[in-house]
């Protein structure tokens, strides 16, 4: 009773909290292998205002004084990066409360991976990357589309787009019309129209019996000697080492006639 009453006072650790202890024990592995990538790439943004942007920029300047993310003051540190649903673990505070600055490791880590979402989405980029450059850098001017086009050749594009549109529409078309006329003729055994409900159900089909149609085959099959197939050894098969031993006397043992 004791212990089922002391489980009931006392409050469950959360499963952020278990978050952020897990990163502190990470802490010094991210400072080691994450900070010096990401203090050395030079992110761009398609927002200029991005906080995100300013935030990495900030901590690239407190790194390069050799200084601590959590001996800056904290209005330093853009507050659109703060949650409010995090502040409890990013921040912390005095004895009244009161938020006196920034949880180092954990602000760091939290802006890492704000920046790599952010990075994979396309809304932060990296100028001189070949496959994470700014999407408008693989687009084509409205000036050079007729040249590129002209070059590229392709064969959609040398009929005009209403004319395509009728053609496609033309043949979905006959497709439904096919699909009706096997439907109403039975040939679509998986599917069950409804004329009542107007709904059209499908059914698992039934696979083949597979004895059925290995029996098939085998018969196709012409009859011969199995010794024409599978040739006799002439020579005799050496005996491994010991086993003639063996074999001789489990042949004793197995005699009725054997005698003392």
């Amino acid at each position: 009773m004791q212990s089922t009453a002391q489980r009931m006072s006392v409050k469950p650790v959360s499963k952020l909290s278990l978050h952020w202890q897990a990163v502190d024990i990470l802490a010094e592995r991210i400072r080691r292998h994450l900070r010096p990538l990401y203090v050395a790439l030079d992110f761009a943004s398609t927002d200029p205002d991005s906080p995100w942007l300013a935030a990495l920029a900030w901590t690239k300047g407190v790194f390069a004084k050799q200084q601590r993310l959590s001996q800056r003051p904290l209005a330093e540190c853009p507050a659109a990066t703060l949650p409010k649903r995090l502040r409890s673990y990013l921040l912390t505070f005095d004895a009244d409360g009161k938020p006196t600055g920034l949880h180092a490791d954990r602000y760091e880590f939290w802006l890492y991976r704000q920046v790599r979402k952010r990075f994979q989405s396309g809304e932060l980029y990296l100028d001189d990357s070949l496959q994470h450059r700014h999407f408008s850098d693989e687009l084509v001017s409205m000036d050079e589309k007729a040249d590129v086009l002209a070059q590229m050749d392709i064969p959609f594009l040398r009929q005009p787009v209403n004319s395509q549109l009728d053609a496609l529409g033309a043949e979905l078309h006959t497709q439904w019309l096919a699909f009706n006329r096997e439907l109403k003729q039975g040939k679509l055994t998986h599917l069950e129209y409804n004329k009542d409900t107007q709904k059209l159900t499908w059914r698992k089909p039934k696979g083949e019996n597979p004895k059925a149609r290995e029996k098939v085959f085998y018969e196709q099959l012409p009859f011969c000697d199995v010794g024409r197939r599978v040739p006799l050894r002439q020579r005799p098969v050496p005996v491994p080492v010991g086993a003639d031993a063996l074999a001789a006397a489990l042949m004793r043992r197995r005699s009725p006639t054997q005698t003392a």
